[in-house]
């Protein structure tokens, strides 16, 4: 059985064994992001990886659809802006269907290296502030 990167496999009962390239870190970051070619959009992320992020959002996103991001984190006692294009490779309602409340999944598709760099010192920052 081939195993996608971000998939969680269920094996006998209660058992969950996940298959990641990253660690994920939960995290509560304002994010802006374009779908196609249309204006700005808020939203947050809510765990994040050197791969991708979770997105809670009021957009209902399609799978394979393209976002341009824009992530706002402070590191360092700086303000740091990472931008990037994502890929949606996975997408549910949240919370409540009736207020807009969705979340995705998305998968980082060009960072610079510049800004590749910021977010490994920013997630190695969470890390070392986070109890083993």
């Amino acid at each position: 059985m081939k195993i996608k990167e971000d998939e969680t496999i269920s094996r006998s009962g209660d058992f969950r064994f996940e298959r990641r390239r990253y660690p994920r870190f939960s995290v509560d970051l304002p994010i802006q992001y374009k779908i196609n070619v249309s204006t700005n959009r808020n939203g947050r992320a809510m765990n994040l990886s050197e791969g991708g992020m979770l997105i809670h959002s009021l957009d209902q996103v399609e799978i394979g659809q393209y976002l341009k991001s824009r992530l706002v984190f402070i590191l360092d006692s700086e303000m740091n802006t990472i931008e990037t294009d994502a890929e949606v490779i996975w997408r549910d309602i949240y919370f409540n269907k009736a207020w807009g409340d969705h979340r995705c999944g998305v998968r980082f598709l060009d960072l610079s290296t510049k800004d590749k760099n910021r977010l490994k010192d920013f997630l190695m920052d969470l890390s070392s502030e986070s109890p083993h």
